[in-house]
């Protein structure tokens, strides 16, 4: 199986706020240090 090597990963993670760029196609509340939404693909 394919890993993604970790310096790629980090550089993604770097480069982007990832609960910014979904909430602009979900709704997400924050839940402790977490954030949920509903999924996308089912009611």
């Amino acid at each position: 199986m394919y890993k993604i090597p970790q310096e790629k990963i980090e550089e993604v993670r770097s480069s982007i706020n990832i609960v910014h760029y979904i909430s602009q196609f979900l709704n997400l509340k924050k839940e402790g240090r977490n954030f949920k939404g509903l999924c996308p693909f089912h009611q």
